[in-house]
């Protein structure tokens, strides 16, 4: 496939994807996204953190949540005011996984970035952190 083809093909397999996960046919939305990925070119930029978000919010909406973390991740690629969406959403997939200090580096540079989480909060995460730590303590006593 030339360069213009593939680029061609992203940008289909893209739409296609929107227009999937628009219409709640996460599956499908996944699949084309995944694709897309497949024919990015190493260190082509101008597509991949879209496409990195897109494929994040499909493994959330299946309840995938590791894989969601990694094309969040993949999407920010350091940094956090890049990708609104995927910083919102990282801190909130990393408390689901357990991964809780991780959800607080991550969190704090959303906050850093972006002003307030919509729905977590520093004080939040703070509390399940001791509340782990506390656990971890009387599992260590018995």
């Amino acid at each position: 496939m030339d360069e213009g083809s593939r680029r061609e093909r992203i940008v289909e397999l893209n739409n296609r994807g929107n227009a999937a996960f628009g219409e709640a046919e996460i599956e499908d939305a996944l699949a084309a996204y995944r694709e897309a990925i497949a024919l990015l070119s190493p260190g082509e930029d101008a597509w991949a953190p879209d496409l990195y978000e897109n494929l994040g919010l499909c493994w959330f909406n299946l309840g995938r949540l590791e894989p969601a973390a990694v094309a969040f991740l993949r999407a920010l690629d350091g940094a956090p005011g890049s990708r609104p969406q995927a910083a919102r959403y990282l801190p909130l997939v990393l408390v689901g996984l357990g991964r809780l200090f991780e959800a607080r580096r991550h969190l704090v540079a959303f906050e850093e970035a972006l002003g307030a989480h919509p729905n977590l909060r520093l004080e939040q995460l703070d509390a399940l952190i001791a509340n782990a730590r506390e656990q971890r303590g009387r599992w260590m006593v018995c």
